[in-house]
């Protein structure tokens, strides 16, 4: 390993640029506008500023992605790094590289992956199989199996693992595959640097106990875990403290996530909502419960949804066959109205379950900054919350929409609307992306290259002269 390690330092001390490295801006703003982009005469990728000026001239294999200021390229099949103004501080001589996290960057020489630092020499010897971005002084790194290194580099978990998750306050959840009856199985445990194993490693599984990561964004921090026992009937939830150890031992069939202090459970005889640690607020007397959202909750009694408050008390009484729910949106109200369904067609109530759209849609979704998407048949608009459409249902795909705008198909073109039914972009390109403010369109013509709009339909790039 010494000489593999003298061969790599020597190599990049080569062919890092003489230029010293110093503290770069995070990921470009609006403001500081970078867009990674495909040139209709290379081919390849290159960099924009907002005018639609080549930062960093089209000669690239990759789509080029900014993290912690340094921009990772990909040319004639090598890795390099550039900063955001197109400077080189890396020539790209790299077998494989990750994007930087905490100053370090996963880099694999001659199969074997490390980490440089900023200064692009080697703060960890290239030995593992795969490596994971550091997180708090920690990093997840393959050596057969998965385990967990500092920046010393030291073993803060030796690679006996089949997964590993590390939170940002280090707490670490793991899985190990071991043998139980006569077969394998594999089952976590929930650990600290600090403590070791808070919880060893036999459960089935050890999930955040937080709020909805799809609604409120992952949990960086989590403190308390449903932690799983058992497997198939006899699986049973439990709440456990990292802190304070076990607050409520397994008894649940399921926990949903938090939301505004309590979060669905249910048991044998039926679902209500529990409070965080553990106990009952609203007793387990409904067939199913959802969360609370707005003070609400919707919940189904008698094969029919309705709507509780906080106390338990009826609401709005159980007569829709549906309430609406994604993994994108909470089931109940947002925007102060609900997507519910009755003989198979969908409309909006409010909150005291008043129809304000009548059930005339084959599908709806949840407003969203007074706008929900609806759709008839196959073909989705946009409808607003007093009843008025925007667009009438006409787009095969119909995104949400972002700051005035949304991404559209129409005859199998995309293109891009506004929320006062004007059209910002026609539909004649074959794929769109936003970029902040900015759309990037894919056009049809072989090679592929790229369009770049901005936020009012104006064509960045390329330029009349282009």
């Amino acid at each position: 390993m010494t000489s593999l390690f003298s061969r790599a330092a020597f190599l990049l001390g080569a062919i890092a640029l003489s230029t010293p490295f110093n503290a770069l801006a995070d990921d470009p703003t609006p403001t500081d506008a970078r867009y990674s982009v495909i040139s209709p005469e290379s081919g390849k990728w290159g960099i924009l500023d907002g005018n639609g000026r080549w930062i960093l001239p089209p000669e690239f294999k990759k789509e080029i992605r900014f993290k912690e200021g340094l921009g990772l390229v990909n040319k004639d099949g090598k890795y390099g790094f550039v900063d955001v103004n197109g400077r080189w501080l890396m020539k790209a001589v790299i077998d494989n590289a990750q994007s930087f996290s905490e100053g370090y960057a996963g880099v694999s020489y001659e199969g074997k992956w490390g980490y440089l630092n900023r200064q692009f020499k080697w703060a960890v010897r290239p030995e593992f199989h795969r490596v994971r971005g550091f997180k708090n002084g920690l990093a997840v790194v393959q050596l057969g199996l998965w385990g967990v290194i500092d920046k010393k580099p030291a073993w803060v978990l030796k690679p006996e693992f089949t997964k590993i998750e590390v939170y940002d306050n280090n707490l670490i959840r793991a899985e190990i595959p071991t043998e139980k009856r006569g077969r394998l199985v594999k089952v976590w445990g929930l650990a600290s640097p600090e403590k070791g194993w808070l919880l060893k490693p036999d459960f089935g599984s050890i999930k955040a106990f937080a709020q909805d990561p799809v609604l409120h964004g992952r949990e960086t921090k989590p403190t308390r875990f449903v932690v799983a026992n058992g497997t198939g009937k006899t699986r049973r939830l439990g709440i456990f403290d990292a802190a304070d150890g076990w607050i409520v031992k397994a008894k649940f069939k399921k926990i949903g996530h938090l939301s505004e202090g309590l979060a669905a459970a249910q048991i044998s005889k039926g679902a209500g909502h529990i409070d965080r640690d553990g106990k009952w607020i609203i007793p387990p007397r409904y067939e199913k419960t959802a969360a609370f959202h707005n003070g609400l909750a919707a919940v189904r009694e008698g094969g029919k949804w309705g709507f509780i408050d906080r106390n338990g008390n009826w609401v709005i009484k159980p007569v829709w066959d549906k309430v609406f729910t994604s993994v994108l949106d909470p089931v109940g109200f947002s925007d102060g109205l609900s997507a519910v369904q009755r003989g198979g067609k969908w409309g909006f109530i409010d909150t005291t379950g008043a129809v304000v759209i009548e059930p005339r849609f084959d599908k709806a979704t949840a407003m969203k900054d007074g706008i929900a998407r609806v759709s008839i048949g196959k073909k989705w608009g946009y409808i607003k919350a007093d009843g008025n459409m925007i667009w009438a249902p006409q787009f095969g795909v119909a995104n949400r929409f972002k700051n005035g705008r949304a991404t559209v198909t129409l005859k199998k073109g995309w293109g891009v609307v506004s929320d006062d039914g004007n059209w910002i972009v026609p539909p004649e390109h074959a794929r769109f992306k936003r970029l902040g403010n900015a759309f990037r369109a894919e056009t049809r013509s072989k090679p592929m290259s790229h369009l770049l709009f901005d936020r009012d339909g104006r064509q960045i790039f390329p330029g009349p002269s282009e």
